[in-house]
């Protein structure tokens, strides 16, 4: 199956328009390795799910960019992404995460992700030219010790946005999800 016939099938079950591309960079870059539909924000994930369940080995399927700053102007839209791929990891190099201000390179992320997908099992659903989010398989047996680690990776997740650790383990424990993002 080639690229472009999975992102005719996610079309089908997305209900919009294979764009032969996907955005990086908040919208002023498009990737050609990638293909995208917009998706309603309210339902982007119940449609990531859907077509992830139907994809076959060696693809993968994300949100992209959610932020427009670019030509392109939607307002409650995002990205689902398509790409080909081994791993979940690859949506970090179709998006061109990274987190510059910080001095980490796409690559340096995916090492740290690499690290929590191993302790505890992550599944990444979102990523963008400065951020990623992914859900927790399984929560760390230390929260506490998981959460002072990802604020070192991730210092704004608790600078701009909990205001204290425990405050993030506490988030983390009640939506097994974690937020990153490095401005």
């Amino acid at each position: 199956m080639t690229l472009d016939e999975v992102a005719a099938a996610a079309a089908k079950i997305a209900g919009g328009a294979v764009r032969p591309y996907s955005t990086f960079d908040f919208g002023w870059q498009k990737e050609p390795a990638a293909r995208s539909l917009l998706v309603s924000n309210r339902k982007a994930e119940r449609v990531l799910k859907a077509v992830r369940e139907q994809l076959p080995p060696g693809f993968i399927a994300f949100l992209g960019n959610a932020q427009w700053h670019g030509k392109e102007k939607h307002i409650w839209k995002g990205e689902l992404v398509l790409a080909c791929g081994a791993d979940q990891f690859e949506s970090l190099r179709i998006a061109h995460t990274d987190a510059v201000n910080y001095s980490k390179s796409t690559e340096d992320l995916i090492v740290e992700l690499k690290g929590y997908h191993g302790q505890i099992g992550i599944d990444i659903i979102w990523a963008q030219a400065d951020a990623v989010e992914f859900l927790c398989l399984a929560l760390p047996a230390d929260l506490s010790k998981f959460s002072a680690d990802i604020y070192q990776f991730c210092p704004d997740i608790v600078d701009q946005g909990t205001e204290s650790i425990e405050a993030l383990a506490e988030d983390i424990r009640k939506s097994r999800r974690v937020r990153l993002w490095w401005d």
